[in-house]
């Protein structure tokens, strides 16, 4: 896990979700004379508009922040519902998690509507979203090698130059408030309200936890690497990264290709002072913001 704040989330919105699940139970299993009810009770506990036209058909698609959630009101899909139920409370019901959640896009939701109550009907519509969830978020995380990394990706899409790391965070946050779809961030993963890059750049792999790559050279070589600033290993882009350190290596030899050494590199990429904290929510509109 990198930052804490999905799971911060998950606790202080586990009540509210709890109850949405047996709503949604409770809609499932209705006849038809109490679903619009069921419905209006469920649009009540997201704080959006779910259109009754839906109840015509057996699926229901329900927006929550970046995600959807579909539910059968088929009642031969009784028990598939019933172990879906059963693996989101399981979900939320965790302290801490080392992985994407099928249940995060919910935890996620819950949050933005304690952050713009009323208002979250006019930002986030059922059919299409008219802007993203990380427009509407107060607390964007992302470390400041991903900034890095995404620099030509950044400069593309806002048409200016990003000269530093906190340069970046702020045309980064222009560009989380106006996209409508988190696809153009190439290479990203999402997790919450974090950004973690993943792509190759000149051989190097960059992952969520580990930086690696291979090299023509002999493993006793490559085992003198030690802990010290990264740009002394390996190239990340254009410009140095303040601080980004090499806290420990790993290597060994590639079974396949005799000549070449796997290297891997735990850097202090998520440190304190490596995290930029973006608020994208500011760019809103007066009369659409929290």
């Amino acid at each position: 896990m990198m930052f804490p704040t999905i799971d911060t989330w998950r606790a202080q919105e586990r009540p509210e979700l709890e109850a949405l699940y047996a709503e949604l139970e409770t809609l499932c299993a209705a006849e038809d004379a109490n679903a619009k009810e069921c419905l209006a009770a469920v649009s009540d506990r997201l704080g959006i508009e779910i259109q009754p036209s839906q109840l015509k058909d057996k699926v229901i698609h329900i927006r929550v922040a970046d995600d959807w959630i579909e539910l059968s009101r088929d009642p031969e899909l009784a028990e598939f519902n019933r172990d879906r139920f059963a693996r989101w409370r399981s979900e939320i019901a965790q302290e801490t998690a080392d992985d994407i959640l099928e249940t995060d896009a919910h935890v996620m939701h819950m949050h933005l509507k304690r952050l713009h109550g009323d208002r979250l009907k006019s930002l986030l519509v059922n059919a299409m979203p008219r802007l993203s969830a990380f427009a509407m978020l107060d607390e964007v995380l992302v470390d400041k090698l991903t900034l890095h990394l995404m620099r030509p990706t950044i400069e593309h899409l806002s048409g200016e130059t990003a000269a530093t790391c906190d340069v970046q965070a702020a045309l980064l946050e222009k560009i989380l408030a106006s996209l409508a779809y988190r696809g153009a961030l190439e290479h990203c993963t999402f997790r919450g309200n974090e950004i973690v890059i993943n792509k190759t750049l000149n051989d190097v792999r960059f992952t969520e936890s580990y930086i690696v790559f291979s090299r023509e050279m002999p493993i006793s070589l490559s085992q003198s690497i030690k802990p010290g600033p990264l740009q002394d290993v390996i190239e990340i882009g254009e410009g140095p990264v303040d601080g980004l350190m090499i806290e420990r290596a790993s290597v060994n030899e590639d079974r396949y290709r005799k000549a070449m050494t796997n290297v891997s590199l735990t850097t202090n990429r998520f440190d304190d002072d490596q995290i930029a904290t973006l608020n994208p929510s500011r760019f809103l509109a007066d009369d659409n913001a929290a």
